[in-house]
């Protein structure tokens, strides 16, 4: 019988006989992790960050005369 994803980490925690159907959804699990931390999606591609604030406007600068 397969277990969702905590049932199969509390499994792993107790030293339980785990399957290796498990072991695939935890491996998976953990793939998706890095692919979040690294801040890339499935595809490969880096998105665009989130935290940086965005601005439209072109900084002026004082032109001399001269």
């Amino acid at each position: 019988m397969i277990h969702n994803l905590e049932t199969v980490y509390r499994k792993m925690r107790l030293n339980a006989m785990v399957l290796p159907a498990e072991m695939l959804l935890v491996l998976k699990d953990i793939d998706q992790r890095l692919l979040k931390i690294e801040g890339k999606d499935s595809d490969g591609m880096e998105k665009p960050t989130t935290t940086r604030p965005r601005s439209s406007k072109v900084s002026k600068k004082k032109v001399s005369s001269s």
